[in-house]
């Protein structure tokens, strides 16, 4: 195990400092774990935005909601929240 960490294995380690160790292990998996949950958020926010600008084109189209639901493969309430909101 302290191997993987980077660590000595052959070093006598006390309580204090293992605590401190496994501190530190369980704070850079949760840094870790942030990150990837923020790139996770930003994809998902870059597609919603992407689904909000093809909504607003089809629009300036004439395209019924419930077409632009189907395209864009949103519930019509979603699309219609939308809709309200681009003040269309």
């Amino acid at each position: 195990m302290f191997r993987y960490f980077g660590a000595d294995p052959s070093k006598k380690w006390t309580k204090e400092e293992l605590i401190a160790y496994d501190n530190a292990s369980i704070a850079k998996q949760d840094a870790r774990g942030r990150l990837i949950a923020a790139k996770k958020e930003g994809k998902i926010e870059g597609k919603m935005e992407n689904k909000i600008e093809v909504i607003a084109k089809c629009l300036q189209e004439g395209m019924s909601p419930e077409v632009i639901s189907r395209l864009v493969e949103l519930p019509l309430y979603e699309v219609q929240k939308i809709i309200t909101q681009l003040g269309v």
